[in-house]
């Protein structure tokens, strides 16, 4: 019992001290002590840091991880905080002549630009991880955080947290042999509606409306009233000529005014035989027209109405030529004997 005790003890000690060993080693020498110089043409940390990284992952046979931050929301962002729970950064330490600082950068990060910063493992057996967050400058000051990690067994990790998806849309990619996280923030197009020229155009647009429905109505109930009263004339032709006929008795006062004159006006002037005639055309008209006729006889109506207005004419012609004519008339002339000698004519 004593002996599996102390040798329990022994494994502890072995694997404390072995630890301490590991975190105690020296950092890895310069990439130009292992594998030779390192070069990278295009001189600039978004190239160049994820290829350095893999570079020292591979001569150490550790882990290596890079983020790429591509700013395309429309809006400036800077660092809040960045920190490495396990591994270390790529500094220019490691690219020996090139020069290149692959650790997060401090300044604004502007709309359009990227960033590179690329992390290795800093111990025996160890991964990398860590997480940086960031603060956009828009009017919610909208702050997200990227988390990565990388372990020496078990699945790779990349996270985004923080975004509003309704504001934002991130893009994630892979590359690299799985060491290189790529992360592309763009903005969601919101389109916006101007109410105030909306209300404006629908208001003119029911203003027009109602002014051709309005017209529309116009038009219509004229042609309808039109036709209405066509298809009624068609119908009953007689009844409008009646109507539409000066009666008998309405020209009856001039046939007393043009017989009361004395037998020289008679004898001189010619208003009696239209009398005569106009009496003879009106008798059968007027009892003509309680009886119905046939549409054929329409244009014998219009022309014996014609005629009638013409004998009227010719008579107050006459009276305005000789208008003493009226004062010859005796003042106890009788009404029905005129009307009976009107009759004889």
């Amino acid at each position: 019992m004593f002996y599996r005790l102390f040798k329990f003890t022994v494994v502890v000690f072995a694997i404390a001290f072995l630890s301490e060993l590991a975190h105690a080693a020296p950092p890895p020498p310069l990439i130009e002590e292992i594998g030779g110089p390192f070069f990278c043409q295009n001189g600039t940390s978004l190239t160049c840091c994820p290829l350095l990284a893999h570079k020292i992952a591979s001569d150490h046979r550790s882990l290596c991880a890079s983020v790429r931050l591509n700013n395309k929301s429309g809006y400036n962002m800077s660092l809040i905080v960045a920190s490495l729970e396990d591994g270390r950064w790529v500094t220019s330490d490691d690219s020996g002549d090139v020069g290149i600082d692959c650790s997060p950068r401090t300044d604004v990060l502007a709309n359009g630009e990227s960033e590179v910063f690329s992390s290795v493992t800093n111990r025996f057996l160890g991964g990398v991880r860590g997480y940086a967050t960031f603060m956009m400058n828009d009017n919610a000051s909208t702050s997200f955080t990227i988390y990565w990690d990388t372990p020496l067994i078990g699945f790779h990790g990349h996270y985004v947290i923080g975004l509003p998806t309704k504001n934002y849309r991130v893009a994630l990619q892979h590359g690299f042999d799985d060491t290189v996280f790529q992360i592309t923030v763009t903005p969601v197009r919101v389109y916006s509606i101007d109410w105030r020229k909306f209300f404006l155009a629908l208001s003119f647009i029911g203003g027009v409306s109602v002014i051709l429905f309005c017209c529309g109505l116009c038009i219509t109930a004229c042609s309808e009233q039109d036709s209405t009263l066509s298809r009624r004339i068609n119908s009953e032709p007689q009844r409008y000529l009646a109507t539409s006929t000066p009666s008998y008795h309405s020209y009856s006062k001039f046939d007393f005014k043009a017989q009361s004159p004395s037998s020289d006006y008679s004898t001189t002037s010619k208003p009696q035989p239209y009398s005569s005639n106009y009496s003879k055309q009106q008798q059968p008209s007027s009892s003509d027209y309680s009886k119905p006729q046939p549409t054929s006889d329409k244009k014998a109506q219009l022309s014996a109405l014609l005629s009638q207005k013409q004998a009227v004419k010719n008579l107050q012609s006459e009276l305005k030529k000789d208008p003493d004519c009226l004062k010859s008339q005796p003042s106890h002339f009788d009404y029905s004997k005129q009307q009976s000698s009107s009759s004889n004519y």
